[in-house]
């Protein structure tokens, strides 16, 4: 578990992509800007908790962690946060589960976000 909630962080260290036994990872209230594409090397998270940060996108690999449970990715109230994932074509939230774009993703129980209309 790393918990990374309220601080400034703007990126992370890449050792953090080297925790492959890492479950959760929780960057909600954080400053982070950019998750990096070697996300995807976490293959054992179940957690992506990135709920109220300054993320815009979710990188390409994020497909890769098979083992992923629950994605919370909704901006803070300033940011605006486009999915593109596993394509360059934003994810429309009522179809998410049948546009395929997340179909690596079986065990993906909750996926929650946030769309400025």
């Amino acid at each position: 578990m790393l918990d990374l909630q309220g601080t400034r962080v703007k990126i992370l260290l890449n050792e953090v992509f080297d925790l492959f036994n890492l479950r959760y990872l929780g960057l909600r209230y954080t400053d982070l800007e950019i998750l990096q594409e070697i996300v995807g090397r976490l293959r054992n998270l179940e957690v992506l908790d990135a709920a109220h940060s300054k993320l815009t996108y979710l990188p390409n690999r994020v497909v890769e962690l098979k083992k992923l449970r629950y994605l919370y990715a909704f901006p803070t109230s300033d940011h605006k946060l486009e999915v593109y994932v596993g394509s360059r074509r934003p994810l429309v939230y009522n179809a998410w589960q049948d546009c395929g774009l997340f179909s690596p993703l079986s065990r993906l129980q909750s996926f929650c976000m946030k769309l400025e209309l």
